[in-house]
Protein backbone atom coordinates (compact mmCIF):
# COMPACT_ATOMS: atom_id res chain seq x y z
CA UNK A 1 0.00 0.00 0.00
CA UNK A 2 2.80 2.54 0.04
CA UNK A 3 3.56 2.80 -3.25
CA UNK A 4 0.02 3.29 -3.93
CA UNK A 5 -0.12 6.56 -1.43
CA UNK A 6 3.28 7.22 -3.14
CA UNK A 7 1.38 7.74 -6.37
CA UNK A 8 -1.24 9.80 -4.87
CA UNK A 9 1.38 12.56 -4.39
CA UNK A 10 2.55 12.24 -8.02
CA UNK A 11 -0.88 13.15 -9.70
CA UNK A 12 0.19 14.57 -13.36
CA UNK A 13 3.91 13.18 -13.42
CA UNK A 14 5.09 10.03 -15.16
CA UNK A 15 5.66 7.13 -13.00
CA UNK A 16 6.76 3.90 -13.64
CA UNK A 17 5.73 0.60 -12.09
CA UNK A 18 5.98 -2.90 -11.92
CA UNK A 19 3.19 -5.46 -10.66
CA UNK A 20 1.13 -8.63 -11.71
CA UNK A 21 -1.79 -8.41 -13.84
CA UNK A 22 -4.90 -8.76 -12.46
CA UNK A 23 -7.11 -8.58 -14.90
CA UNK A 24 -7.45 -7.42 -18.40
CA UNK A 25 -10.45 -5.76 -20.09
CA UNK A 26 -11.55 -4.66 -23.71
CA UNK A 27 -13.33 -1.80 -25.08
CA UNK A 28 -13.96 -0.65 -28.92
CA UNK A 29 -11.57 2.46 -28.00
CA UNK A 30 -9.65 1.43 -24.90
CA UNK A 31 -7.96 -0.95 -23.22
CA UNK A 32 -8.20 -1.41 -19.63
CA UNK A 33 -5.59 -3.04 -17.20
CA UNK A 34 -5.44 -4.00 -13.43
CA UNK A 35 -2.26 -3.95 -12.07
CA UNK A 36 -1.35 -5.06 -8.29
CA UNK A 37 1.13 -3.24 -6.59
CA UNK A 38 2.40 -3.54 -3.25
CA UNK A 39 -0.62 -5.43 -1.41
CA UNK A 40 -3.37 -3.21 -3.72
CA UNK A 41 -4.35 -2.43 -7.11
CA UNK A 42 -4.84 0.28 -10.35
CA UNK A 43 -5.90 0.45 -13.24
CA UNK A 44 -4.44 1.66 -16.33
CA UNK A 45 -5.54 2.22 -19.90
CA UNK A 46 -4.50 2.53 -23.23
CA UNK A 47 -6.50 4.06 -25.97
CA UNK A 48 -6.45 1.96 -28.61
CA UNK A 49 -7.56 4.76 -31.56
CA UNK A 50 -4.05 6.96 -30.71
CA UNK A 51 -2.47 4.58 -29.46
CA UNK A 52 -2.78 1.01 -31.83
CA UNK A 53 0.61 -0.98 -30.66
CA UNK A 54 0.19 -0.51 -27.36
CA UNK A 55 -3.58 -2.00 -27.44
CA UNK A 56 -2.37 -4.91 -29.12
CA UNK A 57 0.12 -4.92 -26.76
CA UNK A 58 -2.28 -5.19 -23.76
CA UNK A 59 -4.34 -7.54 -25.74
CA UNK A 60 -1.99 -10.23 -25.78
CA UNK A 61 -1.19 -9.83 -21.79
CA UNK A 62 -2.82 -13.27 -19.43
CA UNK A 63 -3.88 -12.51 -15.73
CA UNK A 64 -0.85 -13.12 -13.47
CA UNK A 65 1.49 -12.09 -15.89
CA UNK A 66 4.15 -9.66 -14.92
CA UNK A 67 5.00 -6.23 -16.38
CA UNK A 68 6.52 -2.93 -15.97
CA UNK A 69 4.58 -0.10 -17.06
CA UNK A 70 5.38 4.37 -17.18
CA UNK A 71 2.73 6.51 -17.86
CA UNK A 72 1.16 9.40 -16.47
CA UNK A 73 -0.81 9.14 -13.12
CA UNK A 74 -4.22 10.92 -13.28
CA UNK A 75 -7.09 11.20 -10.98
CA UNK A 76 -10.22 9.80 -12.05
CA UNK A 77 -13.19 9.58 -9.32
CA UNK A 78 -14.96 7.42 -11.82
CA UNK A 79 -12.48 4.79 -10.62
CA UNK A 80 -13.17 2.79 -7.63
CA UNK A 81 -9.21 1.66 -7.10
CA UNK A 82 -8.05 5.07 -5.10
CA UNK A 83 -9.72 7.44 -7.46
CA UNK A 84 -5.89 7.07 -9.91
CA UNK A 85 -5.36 5.51 -13.01
CA UNK A 86 -2.15 5.69 -15.14
CA UNK A 87 -2.95 6.67 -18.87
CA UNK A 88 0.30 4.21 -20.73
CA UNK A 89 2.91 5.22 -22.47
CA UNK A 90 4.97 2.20 -22.97
CA UNK A 91 4.46 -1.30 -21.69
CA UNK A 92 6.70 -4.13 -21.18
CA UNK A 93 6.20 -7.81 -20.33
CA UNK A 94 8.93 -8.87 -18.02
CA UNK A 95 7.05 -12.92 -17.47
CA UNK A 96 4.31 -14.05 -20.04
CA UNK A 97 2.08 -16.10 -17.88
CA UNK A 98 -0.33 -19.42 -19.00
CA UNK A 99 -3.55 -18.46 -19.95
CA UNK A 100 -4.78 -21.84 -18.15
CA UNK A 101 -3.94 -21.15 -15.32
CA UNK A 102 -4.76 -24.02 -12.26
CA UNK A 103 -6.68 -21.84 -10.14
CA UNK A 104 -8.56 -18.57 -10.69
CA UNK A 105 -7.61 -16.19 -8.28
CA UNK A 106 -9.81 -13.65 -9.38
CA UNK A 107 -13.29 -15.88 -9.12
CA UNK A 108 -15.24 -15.11 -6.00
CA UNK A 109 -15.75 -18.15 -6.16
CA UNK A 110 -12.63 -20.22 -3.78
CA UNK A 111 -11.50 -23.40 -5.38
CA UNK A 112 -11.17 -26.25 -3.65
CA UNK A 113 -8.62 -27.29 -1.17
CA UNK A 114 -6.97 -29.79 -3.38
CA UNK A 115 -5.91 -27.38 -6.09
CA UNK A 116 -5.17 -24.88 -3.63
CA UNK A 117 -2.61 -26.65 -1.67
CA UNK A 118 -1.08 -28.25 -4.70
CA UNK A 119 -0.91 -24.21 -6.12
CA UNK A 120 -0.33 -22.65 -3.20
CA UNK A 121 2.03 -19.95 -4.51
CA UNK A 122 -0.72 -19.03 -6.71
CA UNK A 123 -3.29 -18.92 -3.68
CA UNK A 124 -1.31 -16.82 -1.80
CA UNK A 125 -1.70 -13.81 -4.34
CA UNK A 126 -5.32 -13.52 -3.01
CA UNK A 127 -5.56 -11.06 -0.15
CA UNK A 128 -7.93 -13.40 1.60
CA UNK A 129 -5.13 -16.00 2.09
CA UNK A 130 -2.44 -13.84 2.68
CA UNK A 131 -5.00 -12.22 5.40
CA UNK A 132 -3.58 -14.37 7.83
CA UNK A 133 -0.04 -13.59 7.34
CA UNK A 134 -0.97 -10.31 7.84
CA UNK A 135 -2.44 -10.66 11.43
CA UNK A 136 0.44 -13.03 12.31
CA UNK A 137 2.85 -10.27 11.71
CA UNK A 138 1.08 -7.36 13.65
CA UNK A 139 0.57 -9.75 16.23
CA UNK A 140 4.51 -10.89 16.70
CA UNK A 141 5.27 -7.22 16.06
CA UNK A 142 3.44 -6.30 19.08
CA UNK A 143 4.70 -8.96 21.21
CA UNK A 144 7.86 -8.69 20.36
CA UNK A 145 7.53 -4.59 21.26
CA UNK A 146 6.15 -5.40 24.84
CA UNK A 147 9.06 -7.85 25.55
CA UNK A 148 11.54 -5.31 24.00
CA UNK A 149 9.65 -2.61 26.65
CA UNK A 150 9.99 -5.13 29.54
CA UNK A 151 13.80 -5.90 28.75
CA UNK A 152 13.25 -9.72 27.80
CA UNK A 153 16.29 -11.51 26.28
CA UNK A 154 15.50 -13.03 23.27
CA UNK A 155 17.51 -16.71 21.81
CA UNK A 156 17.36 -19.16 19.54
CA UNK A 157 17.39 -22.32 20.65
CA UNK A 158 18.66 -25.32 18.82
CA UNK A 159 16.18 -28.09 16.36
CA UNK A 160 17.68 -30.63 16.60
CA UNK A 161 18.50 -32.85 19.90
CA UNK A 162 19.97 -35.89 21.31
CA UNK A 163 17.41 -37.68 23.40
CA UNK A 164 13.87 -36.49 24.08
CA UNK A 165 12.56 -33.25 25.73
CA UNK A 166 8.99 -34.61 26.59
CA UNK A 167 7.28 -37.70 27.36
CA UNK A 168 4.34 -39.24 25.81
CA UNK A 169 4.37 -38.15 22.36
CA UNK A 170 6.34 -39.38 19.07
CA UNK A 171 9.97 -38.41 18.00
CA UNK A 172 10.86 -37.45 14.74
CA UNK A 173 14.42 -39.36 14.08
CA UNK A 174 16.57 -37.57 11.58
CA UNK A 175 20.70 -38.72 10.51
CA UNK A 176 22.86 -37.04 12.22
CA UNK A 177 26.64 -37.07 10.89
CA UNK A 178 26.05 -41.13 11.25
CA UNK A 179 24.02 -40.51 14.67
CA UNK A 180 20.60 -40.28 15.71
CA UNK A 181 18.80 -36.92 16.27
CA UNK A 182 15.49 -36.08 16.91
CA UNK A 183 13.24 -32.73 16.17
CA UNK A 184 13.26 -30.56 19.60
CA UNK A 185 9.85 -30.78 21.05
CA UNK A 186 10.23 -27.94 23.43
CA UNK A 187 13.31 -25.05 23.82
CA UNK A 188 12.38 -25.09 27.76
CA UNK A 189 15.75 -26.88 28.75
CA UNK A 190 17.80 -24.17 26.63
CA UNK A 191 15.16 -21.53 28.48
CA UNK A 192 16.15 -22.59 32.02
CA UNK A 193 20.27 -22.89 30.99
CA UNK A 194 19.62 -19.21 30.20
CA UNK A 195 17.73 -17.85 33.37
CA UNK A 196 19.22 -16.04 35.70
CA UNK A 197 17.98 -14.12 38.61
CA UNK A 198 18.66 -10.91 36.84
CA UNK A 199 17.33 -11.68 33.21
CA UNK A 200 13.95 -12.91 31.28
CA UNK A 201 14.18 -14.73 28.53
CA UNK A 202 12.06 -15.28 25.56
CA UNK A 203 12.09 -17.75 22.56
CA UNK A 204 9.71 -18.07 19.51
CA UNK A 205 10.11 -21.49 18.37
CA UNK A 206 8.46 -24.65 16.37
CA UNK A 207 8.28 -27.43 18.87
CA UNK A 208 7.71 -30.94 16.75
CA UNK A 209 5.75 -33.69 17.97
CA UNK A 210 4.59 -36.90 15.43
CA UNK A 211 0.98 -37.53 16.28
CA UNK A 212 -1.39 -40.11 14.39
CA UNK A 213 -3.67 -37.66 11.90
CA UNK A 214 -6.97 -38.20 10.32
CA UNK A 215 -5.59 -36.74 7.09
CA UNK A 216 -3.90 -37.33 4.23
CA UNK A 217 -1.75 -34.50 4.23
CA UNK A 218 0.54 -35.51 6.58
CA UNK A 219 0.75 -36.81 9.89
CA UNK A 220 2.92 -34.28 11.92
CA UNK A 221 2.33 -31.15 13.97
CA UNK A 222 4.24 -28.18 14.07
CA UNK A 223 2.77 -25.10 16.43
CA UNK A 224 4.79 -22.11 16.70
CA UNK A 225 4.82 -20.75 20.49
CA UNK A 226 5.89 -17.60 22.08
CA UNK A 227 7.42 -18.71 25.43
CA UNK A 228 8.50 -16.59 27.96
CA UNK A 229 11.46 -17.74 31.40
CA UNK A 230 12.11 -16.29 34.69
CA UNK A 231 12.80 -17.41 37.85
CA UNK A 232 9.90 -17.73 40.71
CA UNK A 233 6.79 -17.10 38.44
CA UNK A 234 4.87 -18.31 35.64
CA UNK A 235 4.66 -17.88 32.10
CA UNK A 236 1.70 -17.76 29.12
CA UNK A 237 2.32 -19.77 26.08
CA UNK A 238 0.21 -18.69 22.97
CA UNK A 239 0.56 -22.01 21.10
CA UNK A 240 -0.90 -21.93 16.63
CA UNK A 241 -1.50 -25.05 15.97
CA UNK A 242 -4.20 -26.68 13.21
CA UNK A 243 -5.74 -28.80 16.21
CA UNK A 244 -6.18 -25.77 18.74
CA UNK A 245 -5.16 -22.68 17.14
CA UNK A 246 -4.60 -19.61 19.58
CA UNK A 247 -4.96 -21.57 22.75
CA UNK A 248 -3.20 -20.17 25.86
CA UNK A 249 -1.85 -21.95 28.85
CA UNK A 250 -0.35 -21.04 31.71
CA UNK A 251 2.39 -22.88 33.56
CA UNK A 252 5.45 -22.76 36.10
CA UNK A 253 8.65 -21.97 33.94
CA UNK A 254 11.19 -23.56 36.51
CA UNK A 255 11.25 -27.06 37.46
CA UNK A 256 12.16 -28.56 40.67
CA UNK A 257 15.00 -30.88 38.90
CA UNK A 258 16.20 -32.10 35.47
CA UNK A 259 14.87 -35.37 34.44
CA UNK A 260 17.26 -37.27 33.00
CA UNK A 261 15.18 -37.49 29.52
CA UNK A 262 15.79 -33.81 28.97
CA UNK A 263 18.62 -33.83 26.15
CA UNK A 264 22.12 -33.89 25.91
CA UNK A 265 24.18 -31.44 23.54
CA UNK A 266 25.15 -33.17 20.41
CA UNK A 267 28.87 -34.38 20.72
Amino acid sequence: MRQLQKLQDQIGETVEIEGWVHTVRSQKRMRFLVIRIDGGKIQCVVDNQTQPELGETVSRLTRESIVRISGVIVENKQVGLGGLEIQIQTIEHLSLADPALPIDITSPTQSGIEPRMDWKFLDLRRPESRLIFEIQTEVEWAMRQYWKQNRFIEIHTPKLMATASESGAELFEVGYFGKKAYLAQSPQFYKQMAMRPDSIVYSKSHPYSGQTRRSRLGTTRNSRAWTSSFLGSSHTRMSCNSKNAGSATSSHTLRTSLAPTYPNRLA
